[in-house]
């Protein structure tokens, strides 16, 4: 029988132990987020709105391989390795093109604070695996940058 429970990690926490988690490569693609799609879920982050869900498959002890996430996870990860900045048009003058080692000490606490909701998935096989993940993936149509931009537009208009 298939287990899973709802765990709240904050980001210091995927920061010290990045090495307790994997990608399965079989059936999750490659890093695909391009940076500006990567600093506006740090934006997200930073602004404290909230984020879906990762799920963590238990491996055995203090191993998880990473079901669904991988993207997210990744983008937290670079940032916190000083790869890429913030972008100032989405989080501002004050920090846009700062890295993660630049920013002010309340930023960063705030920021290593931030809860990551996660299901930690117990005694799946992998069949169940790929089997929760193609439900994860199913019925996902991504949207635009145009249709991204389009939205937040409707917004202005709307309120005017």
């Amino acid at each position: 029988m298939v287990n899973y429970y709802d765990r709240s990690w904050n980001i210091s926490h995927f920061k010290l132990h990045k090495s307790w988690y994997n990608v399965n490569e079989t059936y999750q693609r490659e890093q695909v987020w391009n940076q500006r799609e990567k600093q506006y879920l740090l934006d997200s982050i930073i602004k404290a709105f909230p984020i879906p869900q990762i799920f963590v498959r238990k491996i055995s002890g203090d191993k998880y391989e990473i079901v669904d996430g991988q993207q997210r996870l990744t983008s937290i990860w670079e940032f916190i390795d000083n790869k890429f900045p913030l972008h100032a048009e989405y989080s501002g003058s004050t920090l846009g093109g700062k890295r993660y080692k630049d920013l002010p000490s309340d930023v960063q606490v705030a920021f290593d604070s931030y809860p990551i909701n996660t299901i930690v998935l117990e005694d799946y096989d992998d069949e169940n695996i790929r089997s929760l993940f193609k439900r994860l993936q199913s019925g996902k149509a991504p949207y635009s940058w145009g249709e991204i931009e389009r939205i937040s537009w409707q917004n202005y208009v709307i309120n005017a």
